[in-house]
């Protein structure tokens, strides 16, 4: 039997036995493009790219120092470095473990989907990842399975760790709450796809995360509660940043918000582009970020949301920025690395990946779809498991739990295969 959903101002409320949504996806083919976030350590900065590569350049003058081969395209999946290695994900579904010195291989990890808008983390020696299989997995430091989470759908999310916790979204609009163990503690569901491509802010126990729905949430992190929304004209997949009591997100609807911590606004800021997928950056008494395809200009604005410049790339820019010394560097749709002076905006050098072609990105919204959801370990704990039929308003609480899942064998591989 299929239940409906209704669209709602403040979101969807659904019959969940079997929940239906609509699938936001993005799709990305072949090309220079840098759609990922960067990652700098020791005057290196590392960065994956749709021509299937992950690089290593010099963050001093953009030189390349060495390039690591995938067998797919690597879209939001930022590279994580981490004592000496760098792990990061592909569209060939293998999360990859590499030297950071050298670009050798060490290990890889085969799970059964693509690897898109999850950076992995490592906490504890372990690595936590995500994948469209609608898996978040964990691994050891030698890259061997400890366990699997299965969600309701895809996991284009990046997990992140708080008191133990490990918090992550998925497509099937839930964001999950689980211990180190893999038991689910809570989950709250959006009205929308759940997708983070760098670590949620998290600040003195409260969790602030965009939803495809269109609202920016603020909910506790012991329990689940919500405290309260925010609502702009379209989704949100970019990460917010806290800084003086406020926090500041960009939006697909195109605009850069300022908001209090109790979810009033202070200012916007309007470009002709979609803010999708990056995170803006404060230094000193200036933000930095950058608009999407449509419009392609980075920007750095004054902290009551004035612009001090802006500058022209020759496409989307998706990619969260850094700072090394006096430059602001970030990637580009149009297959650069850019460096420019923070105080003036004025190119300092550029990086040109392998191809200039740009990498065709297609935005797929699909029919509704069904989710299925098991019943609660904690209400039904000791029976098998089944479906129920209950109503549940998008935002308050939750009352399915999924146990972790171990479905599928890892594969392993010593030596890259697409050098």
């Amino acid at each position: 039997m299929d239940f409906d959903i209704f669209e709602e101002d403040m979101g969807l409320e659904v019959v969940a036995s079997k929940v239906k949504s609509f699938r936001i996806m993005w799709e990305c083919g072949y090309g220079g493009s840098v759609q990922t976030s960067l990652a700098l350590l020791n005057n290196r900065i590392y960065f994956g790219c749709a021509d299937y590569h992950l690089y290593c350049i010099d963050a001093n003058n953009g030189e390349e120092l060495w390039r690591f081969r995938t067998g797919g395209v690597i879209f939001h999946s930022g590279p994580a470095v981490y004592e000496g290695r760098v792990y990061f994900g592909s569209y060939d579904s293998y999360v990859y473990c590499i030297n950071a010195f050298n670009g050798n291989e060490l290990w890889r990890f085969k799970t059964g989907n693509k690897l898109t808008g999850s950076m992995p983390l490592i906490f504890n020696e372990h690595v936590y990842f995500g994948s469209r299989d609608g898996n978040l997995y964990c691994l050891d430091r030698n890259g061997k399975e400890v366990w699997r989470f299965c969600a309701g759908d895809y996991v284009c999310s990046s997990p992140t760790v708080y008191d133990s916790k490990l918090i992550f979204g998925s497509h099937d609009c839930n964001l999950y709450c689980i211990d180190n163990q893999a038991n689910e503690l809570w989950r709250f569901r959006t009205a929308g796809c759940i997708v983070n491509t760098l670590p949620f802010l998290i600040r003195d126990g409260i969790i602030y995360f965009g939803s495809q729905d269109r609202n920016l949430y603020a909910v506790m992190l012991d329990n689940g509660k919500e405290l309260w929304r925010f609502k702009t004209g379209n989704g949100i997949t970019s990460i917010p940043i806290f800084f003086d009591n406020k926090i500041i997100f960009g939006s697909l609807d195109c605009n850069l918000y300022c908001i209090t911590t109790n979810g009033k606004e202070l200012w916007r800021f309007e470009t002709t582009g979609r803010i999708s997928g990056m995170k803006p950056l404060i230094v000193g008494e200036k933000i930095y970020f950058g608009s999407g395809v449509s419009e392609g200009k980075f920007y750095c604005l004054s902290l009551d949301g004035k612009k001090e410049w802006e500058f022209q790339t020759g496409s989307g820019v998706y990619s969260s920025p850094i700072i090394f010394r006096d430059m602001v560097i970030f990637g580009s749709q149009d297959c650069h690395i850019y460096a420019l002076d923070m105080e003036s905006g004025k190119e300092v050098w550029r990086f040109q990946t392998s191809t200039n072609v740009i990498a065709p990105v297609k935005r797929i919204e699909e029919a509704p779809y069904e989710v299925r959801f098991r019943k609660s370990e904690n209400e039904k704990r000791g029976e098998e498991e089944g479906y129920e039929r209950h109503v549940i308003n998008a935002g308050q609480d939750m009352i399915y739990s999924i146990k972790s899942e171990y479905t599928r064998s890892s594969e392993y591989k010593s030596d890259s295969e697409y050098r």
